[in-house]
């Protein structure tokens, strides 16, 4: 897959600054929506978090299946994707299930996000 979009990044490589520059401008922006996500009171459930987890998955194979420069894929994959998925999340929920006590809710939790992550992560290699 070579994505146009992707392309229009290739101006960042080897620019070190401006690397850092748009990093930290989209993990901002996925950190922002993840935040006003939170605040809808999407994440009251886990599967919600599941939701989300599974999407940034999806697209970070398919950013990589798209094989742009080192820098497009720490910018957009590392920052923005990286930023929106809620892991830590993930841990905080678990860390409440083990609190109470409920040690099959702790598996389904944390089996469901790292397994349906990683399949959606190779669905969005095999689209790419």
């Amino acid at each position: 897959m070579n994505c146009a979009l992707l392309n229009s990044f290739a101006f960042v490589e080897g620019n070190f600054f401006l690397s850092a520059f748009l990093f930290l401008f989209f993990a901002g922006s996925g950190a922002s929506i993840r935040w006003r996500l939170q605040n809808l009171h999407l994440w009251d459930s886990w599967v919600s978090t599941v939701f989300v987890n599974i999407f940034s998955s999806f697209f970070i194979g398919l950013l990589v299946a798209a094989n742009p420069a080192s820098e497009v894929v720490t910018v957009l994959g590392v920052g923005f994707l990286g930023s929106l998925s809620t892991f830590s999340t993930v841990i905080l929920q678990s860390a409440k299930t083990i609190e109470d006590r409920d040690h099959w809710l702790t598996v389904l939790i944390l089996g469901s996000n790292v397994v349906l992550g990683v399949l959606f992560a190779y669905i969005g290699l095999r689209f790419g």
